[in-house]
């Protein structure tokens, strides 16, 4: 019988009573440790649960788990019997003697010696307890900590010791430090025979790993820490270790930046991917660690690996004594890295081969070697998509080296959409609002279906006036469907009242003298122009494109015979989709003849 059937029969055992799953679960490790450590002779005979000496009442059982905590040989360990009155005082009798009876039988028949936790078990029933870490994830990041026989390594936020236990598989000697105080990792411990240390601390705001005083300092870092969490400022103003450079609300970037502070040689961090494009203290944070040659690689992950977050993740791995001045980018969302795992996740497959990729290849559609210098130069982005070469990236790196090209900002004036009025306001500017959905597949953009909007009523004399759209502007949709392109006709009602705007999401440019509207628009719209666009959405939950990043768009410069033959192309789209327009008229006109309501 496998520890997944033990588990489930366990849990069938406990279904009349009152308690909820979770802590049918926790009651149920108990339980299964208890008699393991029994069977296995690490408990004293008064201690054993046995066939001879058995609770049969919720009073009884309480009693024992309490022996069981103050039992000073379990070390650590004793936790694990700890607060479980709630729990156990609602359970019926006749259910704690066939649970024990269970257990002590699966312990006897050896069934303990090999105890696994099936990650179908852990999402069921401690997704309120935690992040869970799919295996395959935690395979790659402690092959990028390298060689981890007899080092020390910390592994903060590890819940369920999923980490630790695997370091403790490869000799290393983990140290797991987790702010709340829960029987369930000890009890893991015990149940799959490891030795890792834990501590009850908050790594933040007050960690409990010191050595007289100071951070004790690990060899190697490995953590998975909760993602969008939000810190007290205080916590940052009354460090005492001098961790953080960023006075920020952060909990990644000061998670980050504690876990520097505590490792001696590699660490390796799963981060949103978020850190690695974003403004503010997550750019300084990046710029700084580049400036310090503390990045080693950096590695996207496939989206939805994690059961209970749609937030995409990438691996940073960092080595604090043995600085580079260039950092390797590997592209680990691969097709090859991952496959559907049912309809809203993925499941990471051929980790071996990723780890030989990191290690090996130079695939340029999978990695990239890139110097420092070049990374500060693009704004310190670290996403993995901005140094890769992929087959259409390549063929436009050689279509680039034989064309003339500028670069978009210097085409283009960008525009950002006016702020809305309240709505509540008796007076203001009446607009009309564009929606992406009103974006055409081809020519201009005629008659929208937005919402009325209303403008501040100075908008017509102040520089705002100029988010009013004009003939010839084009939409870009930077947030969301990031990328879609729309063009405005000559039609466009003037500024003023019942005129055009964009929403929130979208950005104007208006383009110069020195291209025609129509040339840059079927650029941007065409394979060349949305595989740029694509290499520069941000990985992030609701896809982004970043204007900085945006006005560095290359863009080829057609002579005056291409320019001429791209404005007739857009011509002639615009007739057909005008005729295709007037068609679809016809055919609703059609379906209203005949018994129409």
């Amino acid at each position: 019988m496998s520890s997944k059937e033990i588990l489930w029969q366990l849990l069938n055992i406990f279904r009349g009573s009152f308690l909820t799953i979770n802590n049918s679960f926790e009651l149920i490790l108990q339980i299964l440790a208890w008699a393991k450590l029994s069977v296995n002779e690490e408990l004293p005979p008064n201690l054993r649960l046995s066939q001879g000496s058995k609770p049969n009442t919720s009073e009884l059982l309480l009693d024992s788990f309490n022996k069981l905590s103050e039992y000073s040989k379990l070390s650590e360990n004793k936790v694990a019997f700890e607060n479980i009155t709630p729990i156990v005082s609602t359970v019926p009798s006749n259910e704690i003697v066939t649970a024990l009876d269970f257990a002590l039988d699966a312990a006897q028949n050896k069934l303990l010696d090999h105890f696994d936790i099936s990650e179908e078990l852990y999402i069921s029933v401690l997704s309120e307890k935690g992040l869970f870490i799919p295996k395959e994830v935690i395979e790659v990041m402690s092959s990028l900590a390298g060689n981890l026989e007899g080092k020390s390594v910390y592994c903060p936020y590890d819940t369920f010791c999923l980490i630790a236990h695997h370091v403790s598989e490869y000799g290393g000697k983990p140290s797991v430090e987790i702010p709340w105080r829960s029987p369930i990792p000890r009890l893991i411990n015990i149940l799959t025979s490891s030795n890792v240390h834990m501590v009850i601390g908050d790594p933040l705001r007050q960690p409990s790993l010191l050595n007289e005083a100071e951070l004790y300092k690990f060899d190697t870092s490995i953590a998975f820490p909760p993602f969008g969490t939000k810190v007290d400022i205080e916590v940052v103003n009354k460090d005492l270790f001098n961790r953080f450079e960023e006075k920020t609300s952060s909990g990644s970037v000061l998670t980050l930046r504690h876990i520097i502070a505590q490792t001696k040689e590699k660490a390796v961090i799963a981060l949103p991917s978020s850190i690695l494009f974003g403004r503010g203290v997550e750019h300084t944070l990046r710029k700084n660690l580049l400036l310090s040659e503390l990045i080693e690689a950096v590695i996207n992950m496939p989206p939805a690996l994690l059961p209970f977050t749609p937030i995409p993740f990438s691996i940073l791995v960092l080595n604090i004594r043995s600085k580079s001045s260039t950092v390797r980018f590997v592209n680990g969302a691969a097709e090859k890295f991952s496959t559907k795992a049912g309809r809203n996740r993925t499941k990471l497959v051929n980790w071996e081969s990723l780890i030989e990729t990191f290690q090996n290849s130079n695939d340029e559609a999978l990695t990239a070697n890139v110097p420092i210098k070049e990374i500060l130069k693009n704004d310190a982005n670290l996403e993995v998509c901005r140094y890769l070469l992929p087959p259409k990236q390549k063929v436009i790196k050689n279509l680039f080296s034989k064309s003339v090209t500028r670069k978009l900002k210097e085409l283009v004036k960008f525009l950002r959409p006016s702020k809305l009025f309240p709505q509540s306001e008796s007076e203001g500017t009446l607009a009309l609002e564009l929606s992406i959905l009103d974006f055409p597949d081809y020519g201009y953009l005629r008659k929208p279906h937005g919402r009325e909007v209303l403008l501040s009523p100075s908008i017509l004399n102040s520089k705002e006036k100029e988010s009013f759209l004009c003939p010839g502007d084009i939409i870009i949709a930077t947030k969301g469907s990031a990328g879609k392109i729309a063009i405005i006709s000559d039609d466009v009602p003037p500024p003023g009242p019942n005129a055009w705007v964009v929403n929130q999401s979208c950005l104007i440019m208006r383009s110069t003298k020195d291209i025609d509207p129509r040339v840059l628009f079927i650029y941007l719209c065409s394979k060349v122009g949305q595989t740029l666009l694509a290499s520069i959405i941000s990985e992030a939950t609701v896809p982004l494109i970043q204007l900085n990043q945006l006005k560095e768009l290359d863009i080829i410069v057609s002579n005056v015979e291409e320019t001429k033959s791209i404005i007739r192309t857009f011509e002639e789209q615009v007739q057909i989709q005008s005729e295709i327009n007037a068609l679809n008229k016809k055919l609703e006109h059609l379906s209203k003849v005949h018994w129409f309501l």
